[in-house]
C-alpha cells in the first residue's frame, strides 16, 4: 500500500475532512458545504489529498473560516425570515 505524504500545514485541527454524501459537518450538509467552498467570495480555503495517479481524493476545508461563513449565512437567513 502506498502511503500519502500529507503536508504539515494541513495536519492540524483547523482542517476538517468533508463528510460522506448524506453526512453533516457542524450541522451543514455536504452539498451546502461544497456550495460555500466553491463560492470565491466566501474565502474558504480547501485542499484535495490524493494518492499519485488517482483521480479521486479526500477534500479538506479550513474549518475556522467555514464556520464563520456558515454563521454569517445563518444570521442573514434569520433576519430575512423576520421581515
Amino acid at each position: 500500500m502506498l502511503k500519502v505524504e500529507i503536508p504539515k500545514h494541513l495536519q492540524s485541527a483547523d482542517w476538517q475532512r468533508m463528510p460522506r454524501p448524506g453526512g453533516r459537518l457542524n450541522g451543514l450538509t455536504r452539498s451546502t458545504l461544497l456550495e460555500i467552498i466553491q463560492d470565491p467570495q466566501s474565502g474558504v480555503r480547501s485542499a484535495v489529498i490524493r494518492k499519485p495517479g488517482r483521480p479521486r481524493g479526500s477534500l479538506l476545508a479550513y474549518f475556522e473560516r467555514l464556520a464563520e461563513v456558515a454563521s454569517n449565512e445563518d444570521s442573514e437567513q434569520s433576519t430575512t425570515k423576520r421581515q
